[in-house]
């Protein structure tokens, strides 16, 4: 789907681009969801409740660039990628929680971080995703 790429997305209006998040495929709304919260000032976090709604589908993309320490634009990004986690979790689109293989890649990935502000708010995530 053309709209899937950023550059068209971003010409959508919000409803428009609501719906054409829903319709890419998992590993493209992980790349608009990370592209768009990086491009909006402040940045912001639109669009984690849609592509959670993709579930376990979504999984296979978001725990790579969970797992991801190249650069300190990865770090930015595993708050953002919780954020969908924890969505999935509370509004039952997926069981993060009873999936501790999950989990423990999770507790790994935000165990590595380095910046001490954003491991924080990466902590404070995964315990409300463990609150369930």
């Amino acid at each position: 789907m053309n709209e899937c790429r950023f550059d068209k997305f971003s010409e959508l209006d919000e409803k428009s681009r609501a719906t054409v998040i829903r319709q890419c495929l998992p590993k493209e709304q992980i790349s608009l969801y990370l592209a768009w919260s990086s491009a909006t000032l402040p940045t912001n976090h639109d669009y984690a409740d849609e592509i959670a709604e993709t579930g376990a589908a979504l999984l296979p993309y978001l725990l790579p660039k969970m797992e991801e320490q190249s650069h300190i634009g990865d770090e930015l990004n595993k708050p953002k990628l919780l954020i969908v986690l924890d969505i999935m979790q509370q509004a039952g689109y997926y069981k993060v929680v009873n999936d501790s293989l999950l989990m423990n890649r999770v507790e790994s990935a935000v165990d590595a971080m380095q910046d001490a502000s954003l491991k924080n708010w990466a902590l404070e995530i995964v315990a409300d995703i463990k609150q369930g």
